[in-house]
């Protein structure tokens, strides 16, 4: 049985590898504007998940720095309703808050996290 230091080290490990299979994946499709919603369902998909159009959309806006707040504007839908989505999404890419969602984001994608060609903050 692992130790805890072990398994740390081990889903750090597979977190990074998942990064350069994302990087990997979109340097094939050479668009000049990345895809977030194909590294979003690829990491869905390692974690034998799916991700729903509507769970894409509030990661976007996540990705994107918004706040639940500006999401639920933007979605027009109850803050409530932003939350629950993001509750469930974030867990079927194996994330346990908005932080270490956004910090994988930015291991993808460096500081130049961007969206349809619009930095992003944090």
């Amino acid at each position: 049985m692992d130790t805890e230091v072990e398994r740390n080290q081990r889903i750090r490990r597979a977190s990074q590898s998942i990064q350069m299979g994302v990087k990997a994946l979109l340097e094939i499709l050479e668009d000049d504007e990345w895809h977030m919603e194909t590294s979003l369902q690829a990491r869905a998909f390692i974690y034998g998940n799916s991700l729903s159009k509507a769970e894409l959309d509030v990661l976007t806006h996540l990705a994107q720095g918004k706040s639940h707040v500006d999401i639920a504007r933007a979605r027009e839908r109850s803050i409530r309703t932003i939350e629950h989505q993001i509750a469930g999404a974030l867990p079927k890419l194996g994330f346990g808050d908005r932080r270490e969602f956004v910090g994988w984001m930015r291991g993808v994608w460096g500081d130049g996290l961007r969206v349809a060609g619009k930095e992003c903050k944090e």
